[in-house]
């Protein structure tokens, strides 16, 4: 890394100092390590910094709320009047405070080759531990460090060019922290990664280029001359449904002249619609059960009184009805949702019909003055053409 820093004179690393252990009382040694390994003559890392977290996402979590790291810079350089003295994290030494990444949005390396062994093999595949999960500090925390440094450098002119130096590439946050905010800088950027293997390099370009083809889709990340997919399909390719019904305006009538009705139209409009009829109909019910009926009907179905022509034909087979079900035709209730003829039953004519009312109710209306009579199993009518037969009691088909 020292070789970078005395490269050029506006040079600038940032570098976390370990905050973990395997063994007990070890963390500062594995720091006083770190920092004879990078001390030399030629660099300068008296300055350091705190990326600081907010309230930790587990309170069984024991990664530390603040993660130290110093700042190098070629010792030659006064700190203070190079292009990174003015940047927010070196006159205050520390970040926003930002959230703490989840242990179930850290990953690891993984060997993407065709003979592999599956990662379900593996008992520790699919927990993140030890010093792999302190080192993640997630996109936010990467992005911290590059708002109050890289996007608030002061250079002399845009003609320059910025190349970003990883030393340790692993799971490939800080690159793609930095994807995210290349997008908002002006001036050249470049980035060169170390890997430790092929088998990093090639899980990195996998996961890199998987998560920002996620976040342009998604609308994240905007790249010039491309539109991503809206996630809806546009309206103008669906075929337009029925009108919704309007609901909210009721009429009174009844006894009193106060109960709540719906108008008639509504319910012919929507009780066999194809979209609605299963959601109105369940309505009607509940608002029947509460309310009782709808309001009536514009076409009434007369006072009872019958004329007097009689309808000839045979004397079909009697049999005796529950009065309890027979109604007159006046007192009939509910919306007419549909209606039909009854051609194929002797003796009736054109004012003898099939009618069927809110909710779901069949009636058998004879507006005329003659008795109707149907012989007990009789066939009424069905719907569309095809082919009925009559099965006895006993006789079960196939």
């Amino acid at each position: 890394m020292q070789w970078s820093m005395v490269e050029n004179d506006k040079s600038l690393g940032l570098v976390n100092m370990p905050n973990f252990s395997y063994k007990k009382n070890m963390v500062w040694t594995l720091e006083a390590n770190a920092c004879n390994l990078l001390r030399s003559p030629h660099v300068n890392m008296d300055h350091t910094y705190n990326l600081i977290f907010g309230n930790p996402v587990d309170t069984r979590d024991q990664r530390p709320l603040t993660y130290t790291g110093r700042f190098i810079f070629p010792s030659a350089v006064d700190p203070w009047k190079g292009p990174w003295g003015q940047t927010t994290l070196f006159k205050m030494r520390r970040t926003n405070e930002i959230a703490q990444q989840a242990s179930k949005d850290m990953v690891q390396v993984e060997d993407l080759s065709r003979d592999a062994v599956p990662q379900s093999t593996d008992i520790g595949a699919n927990c993140v531990s030890g010093s792999a999960k302190y080192e993640q500090i997630g996109t936010t925390g990467w992005g911290a460090l590059l708002d109050s440094t890289l996007l608030e450098a002061a250079f002399e002119s845009s003609k320059h060019a910025i190349i970003v130096i990883d030393h340790r590439v692993r799971t490939a946050e800080f690159l793609l922290a930095l994807i995210r905010k290349k997008l908002g800088y002006r001036v050249p950027l470049f980035w060169v990664g170390f890997v430790e293997d092929m088998v990093e390099m090639e899980w990195v370009k996998y996961h890199v280029l998987k998560t920002v083809s996620q976040w342009v889709g998604d609308g994240e990340c905007k790249l010039p001359g491309f539109t991503p997919k809206p996630k809806d399909v546009p309206s103008d390719l669906l075929e337009s449904g029925p009108p919704l019904p309007t609901l909210n305006v009721l009429v009174t009538g009844g006894a009193s002249g106060k109960q709540l009705q719906i108008p008639h139209m509504i319910v012919q409009k929507y009780a066999t619609a194809h979209q609605f009829s299963e959601q109105f109909n369940t309505f009607m019910t509940e608002f029947h059960a509460e309310f009782g009926q709808v309001a009536a009907d514009d076409e009434t179905l007369g006072t009872g009184k019958r004329s007097s022509t009689t309808l000839p034909g045979p004397s079909p087979k009697k049999q005796k009805l529950d009065k309890s079900i027979i109604v007159e035709a006046c007192k009939v209730q509910g919306v007419k949702v549909a209606e039909v003829c009854l051609p194929n039953i002797k003796g009736a004519g054109a004012d003898f019909k099939l009618q069927v009312r809110a909710p779901n109710k069949p009636y058998l209306v004879n507006m005329t003055s003659a008795a109707i009579q149907i012989p007990d199993g009789s066939y009424i009518c069905g719907f569309g053409t095809g082919k009925f037969k009559l099965y006895r009691e006993d006789i079960v088909p196939a």
